[in-house]
């Protein structure tokens, strides 16, 4: 692992001045061995979504059902146009950050100071059981592909097994048909072209964590007190989140699973995040 942090003043003169930190980690980690005759152990997960670890890999990978290809990469469908998928589980992602960056600024004017401190993370995934419940309604955005008219499967082949037993793989030309005859064919198929994947976001995310703004009061009004100094400053937390689009459905700090190597599994409807607005007074001594 690595870490570096900086720490500068820019700008510094008798009334104002302009400080900034930054910090930068990064960490890779490997799982060197197991005990033998143990080719991976589970570390959480679902039902569905298994969260493992392996020998000669990094901790927290997920594991699910993957969607069947063939050797031009191109998915495998059955004869209703809907795709198949393969009879082994495989690994999917990992739920490891690529790296983080934090930090903060402060404006100082004489008695005033303007505060802003930041969060960026980078990289990994995390099972999100939002998504899969929002893709069960059908209110998920990718629920609405082709305004939900029938469509083939962009990219797909049907495979077809000759007399001589060889297997070749034609152009798929058969659509998706209408979706109320089944939930299972509007849900657990058409948008699972990639396997268990589609309940997997990504965990990059940036944050404002807080900004405030302070005022102190001059020492000449608390003389004869016993107060030394009066700070009082409006403050906001949490006040912006920025996800990419292949995440519109939550917080990726949001977990359900406790406190150890599990929480890294994701979330399992957790209480949404929230911002908050407020204002303190710190009295000094």
């Amino acid at each position: 692992g690595i870490e570096v942090s900086l720490n500068a003043t820019p700008i510094q003169t008798k009334d104002f001045s302009w400080d900034i930190n930054v910090n930068f980690s990064k960490n890779k980690n490997l799982l060197v061995e197991l005990k033998e005759g143990l080719d991976q152990i589970t570390l959480g997960g679902t039902s569905s979504i298994g969260f493992v670890a392996r020998p000669g890999q990094e901790l927290g990978l997920y594991e699910g059902v993957v969607t069947k290809t063939d050797p031009n990469g191109r998915i495998v469908v059955n004869a209703s146009g809907l795709p198949t998928f393969k009879d082994t589980k495989e690994i999917l992602g990992s739920s490891q950050n690529n790296f983080r960056i934090g930090g903060g600024t402060s404006l100082n004017y004489k008695n005033f100071r303007l505060h802003a401190s930041f969060d960026y993370r980078n990289g990994g995934k995390m099972y999100s059981r939002t998504a899969e419940i929002l893709y069960f309604t059908g209110n998920a955005l990718p629920t609405t592909y082709n305004d939900r008219q029938p469509f083939i499967i962009p990219n797909s082949v049907q495979e077809v097994v000759g007399t001589d037993g060889k297997t070749t793989y034609v152009e798929n030309t058969i659509a998706i048909a209408g979706f109320s005859n089944t939930m299972n064919q509007y849900y657990n198929q058409t948008y699972k072209t990639g396997g268990d994947s589609y309940v997997l976001i990504d965990k990059t995310f940036f944050k404002l964590r807080e900004l405030s703004l302070s005022y102190s009061l001059p020492k000449s009004l608390l003389a004869g007190t016993f107060i030394n100094n009066v700070d009082i400053s409006l403050v906001g937390n949490n006040l912006f989140l920025w996800t990419p689009n292949s995440n519109l459905y939550g917080d990726p700090e949001q977990t359900t699973f406790g406190n150890d190597m599990a929480a890294d599994f994701g979330d399992y409807g957790a209480t949404p995040s929230t911002r908050s607005l407020g204002f303190n007074v710190k009295l000094g001594f």
